[in-house]
């Protein structure tokens, strides 16, 4: 078990992709042979072992690479995942078939409950071997998008922000302040607005071939199961939302009124809204984080 601290000091190692499907190759011919439920039960232990520390290290590489976009190594390292992983699910794919026709399928289901099999079973819709060039390209334009989002930094009285910095004063106590930041912020997203709306554009085309590929009727029914809405769809999504706008938003609209009779403004803005009255300080962020610690 990897112990640490803080996250800085995770030990981060890329995994060895190879191997990990050779693995899974041999896991598929081991429960197919496999003459007792306790055979099976090691086996499949063993792949959602490897598998689990696959993904823990996928997602180490992409909280480093989101922290700083400009570290060469992690860009890199999500790269190799980017690349790699579509590989090994298509080999999980083959196992999780397996696993589902065993005739020890109703002991697994036994130690791991049914809703993991039911998973398994719908989650396989997603993996073809059709699809792996859409999936490193998706991949590679979110990263781009990200790192793009991440670049561009504004002269805010006397320093430099970026997106996150700005956001920070949009909290301050004085509104004019407030204000100034989210005109800078507008400003900062309107210098690359291009660049990022080509790349969306670029996302749109992807994800609607991936879903023409995958037989799904489009890109929403995809993400539905991909995001594990196995109880409710999208006429139940349309009905809730109906519900928020007859109910919730009346609520908000008159809470948002209080809170602008209470600051004594003649309009409430975006960057009023963490003010909760005119002696209130908007709590930050690091006074969260301190109180955690």
């Amino acid at each position: 078990m990897n112990h640490f601290t803080t996250f800085s000091q995770y030990e981060y190692v890329r995994p060895d992709f190879e191997n990990a499907k050779e693995l899974i190759r041999k896991s598929v011919d081991k429960i197919k042979n496999a003459g007792t439920k306790e055979a099976v039960s090691k086996v499949f232990k063993a792949v959602n072992d490897q598998q689990r520390h696959l993904r823990t290290m996928a997602t180490v590489a992409e909280i480093r690479n989101t922290i700083d976009t400009t570290d060469p190594f992690y860009e890199s390292e999500m790269q190799c995942f980017y690349e790699n992983m579509p590989l090994v699910d298509l080999e999980m794919q083959e196992f999780q078939k397996t696993v589902l026709q065993s005739e020890y399928l109703d002991a697994l289901k036994d130690e791991y409950g049914e809703l993991y099999f039911i998973r398994m079973e719908r989650l396989m819709k997603l993996v073809s071997k059709e699809n792996v060039e859409n999936q490193v390209e998706e991949s590679n334009l979110v990263q781009l998008y990200h790192k793009t989002a991440a670049k561009p930094v504004a002269q805010f009285k006397g320093e430099k922000l970026n997106f996150y910095g700005l956001l920070k004063k949009m909290q301050d106590p004085d509104r004019k302040i407030r204000k100034d930041a989210l005109m800078a912020w507008s400003d900062l997203y309107q210098s690359i607005a291009d660049d990022l709306n080509d790349i969306y554009t670029k996302l749109i085309n992807n994800r609607i071939k991936q879903a023409q590929v995958l037989g799904f009727k489009d890109y929403t029914e995809m993400m539905y199961l991909s995001m594990e809405r196995f109880d409710y769809d999208r006429e139940d999504v349309a009905c809730y939302r109906e519900m928020i706008r007859q109910f919730v938003v009346p609520v908000v609209a008159e809470i948002y009124e209080k809170q602008r009779n209470r600051l004594g403004i003649e309009h409430l803005y975006y960057y009023d809204e963490d003010m909760s009255s005119p002696e209130a300080m908007p709590y930050l962020t690091e006074q969260l984080r301190n109180k955690c610690n």
